[in-house]
């Protein structure tokens, strides 16, 4: 006879109550939900009324525009729900026939975008079967865009409980998206998002370049931050650019352990608000949630004739430990990029092209004033560039100009000891030099000019010790070995330290406006010294044995060589001075 057992009764209670969770709520693949947005045979029947769920569009009320990006949220008033299907669909459409609007742009933590027929991230469903009590994604207009959409939903509460909820019409407001057609004329771009630039100073703080400009057409770019509440902050971002813009908030002047909020454009047009954190000098995600878009609200952004805009609300205190809380003041960081893409799951991926502005002071998100920007201080970067140059393109050249050509108008050790001043003067203002960038960007920045630039100063470094080895003058070989590691080595590290200077021009030129002169006078310079050298060594190589005239000649082409070597270097660092910031 079976007797009734404790552990049966137990492991049935488990039974019954985890099926509601095995079935109803399965990896969130509700595909079935397509057609008539009805969850699958497990959840019986639909429920009347709303169960207190809603669903909010943060447009203007009852309108949306082609291409723009909006924030969808669907919450419940009183209790949790565990399951959802959304989407945005054309009123005209029926239960059989969808016509799906847009897609959605991203899914937060616990749901997943769903596929419906051939048409890709058509709606938005749940990934696990945890409580929520809201949900916020991102959907853009993209695709066929009607004169009226609405968003139905359906949201299981438990197995056997479910609602269908629904907006009101959401009516389109200016041109809809245009088809790709074969024609040359241009299309007409959608109108991009606008900005309220009227309240700067007033309700909101503002940063808007030039200063004057009233629209993200009319600016080069613009940042705003307002309280929305003693909580949230509304942040506007726009620039001239196709890839990104962004504000970093930064505890110094210098970049590295920032917090980052941008807005950057996808490959198809989309754009995407993200929240970010700078290590070093690369860009993050802030390790919050599962996308750099979570813990951003009521996100709107556009990409419109060249302009990319966005605003978005965060907390002020973030949402983790890399957030910076925005009611300590913060150096701001204005970038942008004209081109680097990336998707909505990843960080910017590619660092600005121009230097970004700093603010003029440190900055609250709590104050309301028209932040002003400070121009990037160029100083130490002409100061690195003008050291440099002096270093190698006037003293040593003119100190190898001494040892190769004067020994015979400056009898031992006088043409040594002008070597050894003139090197020694070189080395250590080039030193110098590489110091002075240091301080300016307070890390070793990996490129070729920065690599290059170590290589010459430890190639210089080992002449130096080199010559404190030299073999006395009558060592016979060893001596004539000597000379020749010497004066190859020192032809070598010359070499590339004219290389390196056309390089920082290059580098220079992310952050000061570099013109075609700059690389000329330079050019100039190298040739010139170069040009001169070529035509000693013929007429050196062509001397008689005893012959003392050219001799002469060649001590006077001495003048020559240091007029050119120092004059082309004091016009470059003029120029260098002289150099605009670009904005």
């Amino acid at each position: 006879m079976w007797k009734f057992s404790p552990q049966v009764l137990l492991v049935a209670c488990w039974v019954v109550c985890n099926v509601e969770t095995t079935l109803a709520y399965p990896s969130g693949e509700v595909s079935g939900a397509c057609v008539g947005i009805t969850p699958g045979a497990p959840h019986g029947v639909e429920s009347s009324g709303d169960g207190g769920m809603s669903v909010v569009f943060n447009g203007s009320a009852g309108e949306y525009r082609a291409g723009r990006t909006y924030t969808v949220r669907l919450s419940r008033s009183s209790g949790n729900f565990r399951g959802l299907f959304c989407q945005f669909l054309n009123p005209m459409s029926s239960d059989s026939d969808r016509s799906y609007v847009g897609e959605v742009a991203s899914a937060p933590n616990g749901t997943r975008r769903q596929d419906c027929g051939n048409v890709l991230n058509a709606g938005i469903s749940h990934s696990n079967a945890n409580d929520k009590t809201s949900v916020e994604y991102q959907w853009t207009a993209s695709g066929e865009t009607p004169a009226s959409i609405m968003i139905k939903c359906s949201v299981v509460i438990t197995k056997l409980q479910w609602y269908r909820i629904q907006s009101g019409p959401l009516n389109l407001v200016g041109p809809p998206n245009s088809a790709t057609t074969e024609s040359s004329e241009t299309a007409a771009e959608t109108p991009g998002l606008m900005i309220d630039l009227a309240s700067c100073g007033q309700s909101k703080g503002c940063r808007r370049v030039p200063v004057g400009c009233n629209t993200p057409a009319e600016c080069s770019f613009i940042y705003t931050q307002q309280l929305i509440d003693s909580n949230t902050v509304q942040i506007e971002l726009s620039a001239q650019a196709q890839g990104w813009v962004a504000v970093g908030y930064s505890q110094d002047t210098r970049m590295g352990s920032d917090d980052v909020l941008a807005c950057q454009a996808d490959s198809s047009n989309r754009v995407h608000a993200k929240d970010l954190y700078n290590l070093g000098f690369s860009s993050v995600t802030d390790g919050v949630g599962t996308s750099p878009s979570d813990g951003l609200t009521n996100v709107e952004t556009s990409l419109s004739n060249g302009v990319i805009t966005c605003r978005f609300s965060r907390a002020i205190s973030g949402n983790g430990d890399r957030d910076r809380d925005l009611r300590l003041n913060h150096t701001l960081f204005f970038g942008t990029h004209p081109t680097a893409r990336a998707s909505a799951n990843s960080a910017l991926g590619t660092q600005h092209v121009v230097i970004p502005a700093l603010s003029a002071t440190t900055v609250a998100v709590t104050s309301n004033f028209s932040i002003g920007s400070q121009p990037f201080d160029k100083r130490l970067i002409v100061a690195h560039g003008v050291m440099m140059t002096y270093s190698w393109l006037a003293l040593s050249t003119n100190g190898m100009f001494t040892a190769r050509f004067l020994r015979g108008a400056y009898p031992p050790p006088r043409w040594f000891q002008i070597h050894w001043v003139v090197m020694t003067l070189a080395i250590t203002l080039a030193v110098a030099a590489a110091i002075v960038i240091g301080v300016h960007v307070g890390t070793f920045r990996s490129n070729a000019h920065a690599g290059l630039g170590i290589t010459v100063l430890v190639l210089a470094g080992l002449q130096a010790a080199i010559a404190q080895i030299r073999p006395a003058p009558d060592a016979g070989e060893k001596r004539r070995m000597f000379t020749m590691l010497h004066r190859g080595l020192g032809s070598l590290t010359q070499i590339l330290a004219w290389v390196t200077l056309f390089l920082g021009l290059g580098e220079a030129s992310s952050s000061l406006v570099i013109t075609g002169t700059f690389y000329g006078v330079l050019a100039g310079g190298v040739a010139g010294v170069i040009l001169l050298w070529l035509y000693l060594e013929y007429r050196k190589a062509n001397l008689a044995d005893g012959d003392k005239s050219d001799n002469v000649f060649i001590s006077r082409s001495s003048y020559l060589f240091a007029a050119i070597s120092y004059g082309f270097t004091v016009s470059l660092g003029s120029l260098l001075w002289g150099a605009d910031v670009r904005q």
